[in-house]
């Protein structure tokens, strides 16, 4: 966790990896890799006003999930949709084949956010930033696709989530601001024994990136867009 003058930074990382053993197979145009969608997304950062300790809340959200419109968002790359990427995380498997073959896949997902050290609606610069908590739940398929007929073989379901809590203290020096008071260790991913089935709108736009907002909810009136999607 760093510390700049005008944001704090939060990494989260996950690691997934998958194995594929063919057989043979007798047709072509088959494409196999990670999908991950996210299907929980809470962030809020808590800002504290004044000695009458007056809280108020930025947060990112996804407000199709947030509002239950739709179970999973994509978090496709925003360019290699349905996959999460097009380097380690897909493979390209060119038939007919007659002997075993075997592949790997790998998602290896890493964000880095910013979170002001100030109320992201005002005009002042004070640090006023006491706590930030992020809560993401995350669904990872092993698929294989067929690039021509689309048809879809689920190979795996994988659910992992990411929890952070972390007290601030901007009158403390750089550096020490910033002491994580939740768990030092996320729960390993979940490989689950039954296929869940892929929410058909998560194949595609909008990713989750592109679908959430800021808002901006003050103790008292309306919240506020501060950060509209893309």
């Amino acid at each position: 966790m760093s510390s700049p003058t005008s944001h704090i930074h939060v990494i989260k990382k996950a690691y997934v990896r998958g194995c594929l053993i063919l057989m043979g197979m007798g047709e072509r145009g088959w494409g196999s890799g990670s999908m991950c969608h996210q299907t929980d997304h809470k962030t809020h950062n808590k800002q504290t006003e004044g000695g009458h300790q007056m809280s108020k809340l930025s947060s990112w959200e996804l407000p199709q999930l947030r509002e239950g419109l739709v179970r999973a968002i994509s978090d496709s790359d925003g360019v290699s949709y349905p996959w999460y990427g097009n380097t380690t995380e897909t493979v390209t498997i060119v038939g007919p084949t007659s002997k075993p073959s075997r592949f790997i896949v790998s998602m290896n997902d890493n964000f880095y956010p910013s979170v002001t050290w100030a109320v992201p609606v005002s005009e002042s610069n004070t640090p006023l930033l006491t706590n930030i908590k992020r809560d993401q739940s995350f669904t990872t398929w092993l698929v294989a696709l067929n690039t021509t007929s689309r048809e879809k073989i689920l190979l795996h379901t994988i659910k992992w989530r990411m929890r952070v809590d972390i007290v601030v203290d901007p009158s403390l020096p750089l550096g020490s601001r910033a002491k994580l008071v939740g768990r030092l260790y996320q729960d390993q991913p979940r490989v689950l024994t039954r296929m869940e089935p892929i929410p058909h709108n998560a194949m595609g736009k909008p990713n989750a990136n592109d679908a959430q907002v800021l808002m901006w909810r003050p103790r008292r009136g309306p919240p506020l867009v501060v950060i509209p999607p893309k």
